[in-house]
Order: C-alpha cells, then structure tokens, then sequence
C-alpha cells in the first residue's frame, strides 16, 4: 500500500504541473506617447540692440489640442518640453515693446529653437525709430496688386517684421536709421530681395514687380463642386482656398455649384466653404506638379441653433488723439485661447469679420511700437451685426 502511495504522489504531481499554467508576471504598463518628448527654446530679442529680453512673457498653445503654457524669459530663453508633435501658436509680450505672434511646427521628438525680433521703445535716445515703408507689389503680367504674397523686412540676419501684402500692401513703422532687406515671396511668383537705406524717421514706398514662375509646377487646377445633401448644386458660396496662413484666392460657386481656381502651384492647400444656409466646412487637397483635380464637396443644412452662425463683426481702428483711421493694424479674433481669424486693417481703419456663431469672442489689436496694443472680450448675440470702435493709444 505503501509502495501504491509513493508512486500515485509524484503522478499527481506531474498532472497538476500540467493543468497549471506558469504564470507570466503583471502585464507591462502602457507605454507613453514615444513622440512626445519634444522640445521648444523661445529667444525673444530686441530688433535694433539684438539683445535678449530676458522677462519677456511667452505663451504656447497646440493648435487642435489642449497644451496651454506661459513661462517668462530667462538668461537661457524660454524652455518648453514634453511637446508633442503638432503646430503650436505663440505669443510673445513684454512691455514697450510690441506683441509678436506666430507659429511653429514640431514633428515627433523635434528639438526648435526660434529667434523673433520685438520692435522696442528705450527712450527718448530713440527719437529716430519712427520710420516708415510702405511696400506696394504687383504682378509683372497683369499689372495688378499680387495676390498672397508675404513681405519681410530684415536687418543684420535677424527677422524684424513680416506682414501679409493686403490688397497688394504691406507697411511696416517704428523702424530706426539703419540697412534693411526686404524679402518679397509669393505663391506662384519668383522671390525677390531688396536692400533699403533708411535715414531719421525716413517714410519710404518701395515698389516691387513680381514675375510669375515659369514652369515650375505652377499650372495646377482645383475645382471644387458643392452640393447639399439631396445632391443639388449649392450656389453663391464663398470658396477661399489658404496656404501657410494666407488666403491664396477667393470665388464663389455658380449656378453649378462649381468654383475654380488656376494657375495653382505643387503642395498642400487649405480649403474653407461658407454659406449661411449650411454648415462651414474645411479639409486640405495636395495638387501634385500641374495637376488638375475635382473635389465634390457636400454641406449640411443649418439646424436652428445653426442658423445663429450668420454674424459679423467690424472693427474700425482710430488713433485716440486724432480720431484718424489707422490702416495696416492687426486685428485678431480669438475664441477662448485659439486665434480664430486674423485681418489687417484697410485704408479706412477697418476689419471685418464674417459668419460668426453666436457666442464670446475676444479681439486683440495691434500696429508696431508706436501705439499701446489693445484687447476686448465681447459676446454676439444671434446673427448679430456687431460694430466695434477701438482707440489706440501711442506709447
């Protein structure tokens, strides 16, 4: 019996160790986002001493995300790490100088540092830092203001400003005595440089000729065909196509719904429909070298709260001693912290901004360093047609 048991023992034993299964330890914690170890370094300096402005305020935000950090400039910059990877808007204030905002773009684990010119006032030593240049572009062809095209104004490498050529017009003011380079580019247009002499608080308008590129990928064509959802043409609306933040062109669709647009060069663009029966809507097209593409397009009819969507809003922009209209001041229509829509100021000092959705909205105004920038939170009401005055008051 004895001999029985010590054999059933270790039978047992081997059927058990069978039927068990080993065990494989705790499952290994999620790994976190690998792509979100970037890095961002803010170096904010003066345009004319080339001094760091250590104090200065920088704000990140992601755009479509829910990174939102301040930090102050210190001897090494401002540091931002963590970040993921994406298009972040900064924001870059100190006082007497004016307010810088731009964008950068991060891929997975990138390491940015950014160097941005502030425009400063440093006292009465300045007195010759109120020059002004207008700069005034048309197209070589058609002899008419150029379309889409950005000017920058440089001085010793570094960027001081750049603005967008609003109906073929860009001005920049509060610039010393010194040597600058202008820097004319454009969508479908060859680049151009420019040197430029200023004297004490010289005012200058630079003309500038740009010619068309010839073949070099810039005979694309996009036509866009919208419809509603039961498939009939939707006419009348208001068709802008963007790229790297500027509006490239602009159309309304026919009686066939369709809009198009030429003469269009090899990339990435932006495309946003309005119309104040449907709902907005906006996606990207990549044009490959001379391309020709359709893209049909359905909207969505407003619900009711939707149909609240039709507002407006002008701001006109005096300066408060003069009660004069100011052009070429920057206007920025912000919801919550997201920049909504930037415009600059016409002749007659005034912005104008378009199918707006009930709700509160904010505006920040600012035009170089010769004038104190301003903000203002603001609520529309439905379909409301809301008029702003702002007076700008100098430094």
């Amino acid at each position: 019996m004895k001999t029985a048991l010590r054999l059933l023992v270790p039978a047992l034993a081997l059927v058990l160790t069978a039927c068990v299964k080993p065990p494989t330890g705790p499952e290994p914690p999620a790994k976190p986002d690998s792509c979100c170890h970037g890095t961002l370094v803010v170096l904010p300096y003066d345009s004319v001493s080339g001094d760091l402005l250590v104090g200065a305020s920088v704000r990140v935000q992601k755009q479509q995300g829910d990174y939102s950090q301040t930090k102050t400039v210190e001897a090494g910059g401002a540091v931002f790490t963590g970040l993921c990877p994406g298009t972040y808007a900064l924001r870059i204030a100190r006082e007497h100088c004016a307010v810088r905002e731009l964008t950068v773009t991060l891929e997975c684990n990138e390491s940015a540092v950014v160097h941005t010119a502030l425009l400063c006032e440093s006292g009465s030593s300045d007195s010759c830092c109120h020059g002004v240049v207008s700069v005034v572009v048309t197209d070589s062809l058609r002899h008419a203001p150029a379309s889409g095209v950005v000017v920058r104004i440089w001085r010793r490498g570094n960027l001081v400003e750049q603005h967008e050529a609003r109906q073929g017009v860009a001005t920049f003011d509060g610039l010393c005595p010194g040597e600058y380079v202008l820097e004319v580019v454009g969508e479908g247009y060859v680049p151009k440089e420019l040197p430029l002499r200023l004297e004490c608080n010289d005012r200058r308008e630079v003309h500038v000729l740009l010619s068309p590129r010839q073949h070099e990928c810039c005979e694309g064509v996009l036509e866009i065909v919208v419809r509603d959802s039961s498939e009939e043409p939707v006419v009348n609306a208001l068709v802008r196509l963007w790229r790297n933040g500027a509006v490239v062109a602009e159309a309304r669709t026919d009686s066939r719904g369709v809009v198009r647009f030429a003469h269009l060069c090899k990339g990435v663009y932006g495309v946003s429909i309005h119309h104040e029966d449907y709902l907005p809507k906006e996606f990207q097209v990549e044009l490959g070298c001379n391309q020709a593409l359709e893209r049909r397009v359905f909207l969505e009819s407003r619900s009711g709260e939707d149909r609240c969507c039709s507002g407006a809003l002008t701001v006109l922009v005096l300066d408060a001693q003069s009660r004069q209209p100011l052009a070429q001041a920057m206007v920025r229509l912000w919801v919550g912290n997201t920049v909504k829509a930037m415009l600059a100021t016409s002749i007659d000092g005034k912005a104008r901004f378009e199918h707006l959705c009930a709700g509160t909205y904010a505006i920040s105004v600012h035009r170089g360093d010769d004038y104190r920038p301003y903000e203002l939170t603001f609520q529309l009401e439905c379909n409301e047609q809301l008029s702003l005055t702002v007076l700008l008051q100098r430094r």
